[in-house]
C-alpha cells in the first residue's frame, strides 16, 4: 500500500489546470466543497455557526484563478476566517470582521 498524500506541492500542477467555473447563485459552502475537491484538501467546520454562515452566504461570479489564490480572495469577502493546517482547510467564523 502506497502511502501519497493527495495535496501539497507535488499537486501544485493539478491546482493550476482546474478549470473556470461558474459560481452565481451558489453557497459559499458549495465554493469550499469546490476548492477542497480541486486542490485535494479536506473540508472541516469549526462550528455550526460557521457551517451555517457558509450555507447562507451566495456567492456571484466566476473561480477563475488557481483554487488557493481563490479561496485566499473570496473569503476577504465573508464574515468567515480559514486557515490550511497539514490536508484541511478550517473554516470558523470570523469574530475580527464583526462589530
Amino acid at each position: 500500500v502506497l502511502d501519497i498524500d493527495v495535496y501539497g506541492e507535488t499537486w501544485a500542477w493539478a491546482e493550476e489546470m482546474a478549470p473556470v467555473v461558474s459560481m452565481d447563485g451558489k453557497t459559499t459552502h458549495d465554493f469550499l466543497k469546490r476548492i477542497s475537491h480541486e486542490t485535494g484538501l479536506a473540508l472541516f467546520f469549526e462550528s455550526d455557526a460557521a457551517r451555517e454562515a457558509a450555507d447562507a452566504g451566495e456567492l456571484f461570479g466566476t473561480i477563475d484563478t488557481d483554487p488557493r489564490s481563490e479561496l485566499e480572495i473570496r473569503m476577504a469577502g465573508e464574515d468567515l476566517g480559514y486557515r490550511i493546517d497539514g490536508g484541511t482547510i478550517y473554516v470558523s467564523i470570523d469574530l475580527s470582521s464583526r462589530q
